[in-house]
């Protein structure tokens, strides 16, 4: 680890300094933000970030009257601008800083004042040191050069920085939006672009979002890495699966605690033994949801795979051995269905520090069809879909709650 340029004795100091610079230039100033990336980007808090005692102990009006700003300390309290959010901006530049020694330029620059305060919301719930490894990770990305032909919108999805809301979720099918943000109030169509359909609206009054990812991990990561760098975090898969245990019966729900990784994309995430698991809060508001609506559900271990006709015709591939006697090993193991992006899904989330979880629709249950048992072909997904609604709202609360 670097070792900073200052001491840790000195960083509540600091903190308490620039959490009242921040309050100073709201009471002040009616460009706040841009006198913020002002203050980050001038030489007295580059030798701050250097440690140099004679910066480190001037005070707030000092160094913004040395800025050229007239500041009265007793200005009321702005009206604009929330304080206690400047206050959090305040320890997150500083503390980011000082942890990874980004110079404060680059770091406003990276990380722009006006982004970081429309950040709070999603960030502000978790500790600060998770709320700093997610703004890196951000900036690192925000940073990689983007290919689409309109700079501000993510290449694949066609979708720009506050178009989504934090809540996303996220169909197989691009046919499934319409009839998803159906439940939304005030939908608007965002964007169409390949396999993926983005439609936004509200739920209680909070922004939501649905976004179609195609099938199988490789496009419902892209899916996700670009909603997340549109600002959503909570992400709830939902779609069509196959029964793998003979009481998983077509028409019922599913919703995965998590995945069996027996698909491409998530080890280019995570090593094989990292294992891939939904988020507590969302499965557990999926599975709440479920019993609200009074619908059989399962909850349990899903099977991921990139090969449908692997699963369903397996004899006929030259890895017939391997595939039947994993297969065989999944059953034995208590998996409950097989489907496709579950795993993916849970790896990236997990690399991203964001939540996911998913629900579907047994479609049928090729187990049952081998012992002659009842299993009639389902396609309509809409009690899976009202149950992934229903985890939202459930999530929305409990997120406003603070539980």
């Amino acid at each position: 680890m670097r070792t900073p340029a200052y001491d840790i004795i000195y960083l509540d100091s600091m903190k308490t300094k620039i959490r009242y610079l921040f309050k100073l230039i709201a009471r002040n100033c009616q460009e706040v933000f841009a006198v913020i990336t002002q203050y980050m980007e001038c030489e007295y808090r580059e030798y701050m970030d250097m440690g140099n005692p004679l910066y480190l102990n001037k005070t707030p009006k000092q160094i913004l009257g040395k800025m050229g700003w007239s500041i009265d300390p007793e200005a009321g309290i702005s009206r604009d601008y929330d304080e206690f959010v400047l206050e959090w901006m305040a320890d997150i530049y500083t503390c980011m800083q000082w942890k990874y020694g980004i110079p404060s330029k680059e770091l406003v620059n990276k990380i722009r004042p006006e982004e970081l305060y429309g950040l709070y919301d999603p960030l502000h719930e978790a500790s600060l040191e998770n709320g700093m490894d997610k703004l890196l990770k951000r900036s690192v990305r925000i940073n990689m050069k983007n290919y689409s032909e309109d700079a501000g919108r993510q290449y694949h999805i066609q979708v720009a920085q506050g178009e989504v809301g934090r809540y996303v979720i996220m169909p197989g099918d691009p046919k499934r939006c319409v009839k998803i943000a159906q439940y939304f109030d005030d939908p608007v169509l965002i964007a169409d672009n390949r396999e993926y359909i983005t439609y936004t609206g509200t739920l209680d009054g909070v922004k939501v979002s649905v976004t179609s990812t195609g099938i199988g991990g490789p496009s419902a990561s892209i899916a996700m890495e670009e909603l997340y760098r549109c600002g959503a975090d909570t992400f709830v898969r939902i779609g069509t699966c196959g029964g793998m245990q003979t009481e998983v019966k077509s028409g019922d729900i599913v919703i995965a605690t998590g995945a069996v990784r027996m698909e491409g994309t998530s080890k280019e995430y995570a090593p094989v033994e990292f294992p891939a698991v939904a988020d507590l809060a969302v499965t557990n508001a999926l599975a709440a949801a479920a019993g609200k609506k009074g619908y059989p559900f399962h909850t349990g271990v899903v099977q991921c795979k990139d090969s449908f006709y692997g699963q369903h015709e397996p004899e006929t591939k030259p890895v017939s051995y391997e595939l039947l006697n994993k297969w065989e090993a999944w059953k034995r193991l208590g998996c409950l269905a097989s489907e496709m992006e579950s795993a993916a899904l849970f790896i990236v989330a997990s690399s991203l520090r964001v939540r996911a979880g998913s629900c579907f629709l047994v479609v049928a249950n090729q187990e049952r069809e081998k012992l002659g048992l009842e299993n009639p072909v389902v396609h309509d997904t809409d009690m899976a879909v009202q149950v992934a609604v229903e985890a939202v709202r459930e999530l929305i609360k409990r997120d406003a709650a603070g539980v």
